[in-house]
């Protein structure tokens, strides 16, 4: 497990902090759940991973420990997951396609099957209503199907997969690592609200 490439990735989405909220790390198979308040403890806590294990991360910080909906305490990033499979020219065409967007990903990690993008938010919206995750979920929604992402996971609840560790879904294992990130782009919520969709 390359610890250092998921401190890059974390340490670009959540910058400006957790907002006193838990960040989680989810282990699969186990169903293993770690909730901390401490990036580097998160971090830290993935360093004896091993063998045939799944890493993954809630994207928006969570009010408990829990990572369900109601839990879900603000958006850091707009995220779309860009499947391969989806593609008929698999890699090549999502490279394609995400290098002519007028709007390009702040941060882009190859999953092993695929492109997770991060569109990280300067000011992350805080959820203070079940309205509030209901318009985040319908930008996520709306955003993914603008630009092909799998609309499965456009989820406020989504956990993808953390850069460093092993995409382990297949009897091959892949490799989970960073493809870009630029450290000084930002983007407002509003930028992605018009994208909105029931």
């Amino acid at each position: 497990m390359d610890t250092g490439q998921a401190m890059a990735l974390f340490g670009h989405l959540y910058g400006n902090g957790l907002r006193g909220n838990y960040f989680e790390i989810r282990t699969l198979p186990q169903r293993r759940q770690v909730f901390t308040r401490d990036i580097r403890q998160a971090v830290n806590s993935l360093r004896g991973v091993s063998g045939p294990t799944n890493v993954h991360f809630g994207l928006c910080p969570r009010l408990e420990h829990s990572g369900k909906e109601a839990s879900t305490s603000s958006l850091p990033a707009v995220f779309v997951d860009f499947d391969f499979k989806d593609y008929a020219l698999g890699r090549a065409e999502v490279e394609h396609k995400i290098g002519r967007m007028d709007m390009k990903p702040t941060a882009v990690v190859g999953s092993g099957n695929g492109f997770h993008a991060y569109w990280r938010l300067h000011n992350a919206p805080a959820f203070r209503t079940d309205e509030d995750r209901n318009f985040a979920k319908g930008v996520l929604a709306g955003f993914s199907e603008e630009v092909g992402g799998d609309p499965a996971a456009a989820r406020i609840t989504g956990c993808p997969r953390v850069p460093g560790s092993l995409n382990h879904k297949k009897d091959t294992p892949k490799a989970v690592e960073i493809v870009s990130l630029d450290d000084g782009a930002w983007y407002d919520y509003g930028d992605f609200t018009a994208f909105y969709a029931d």
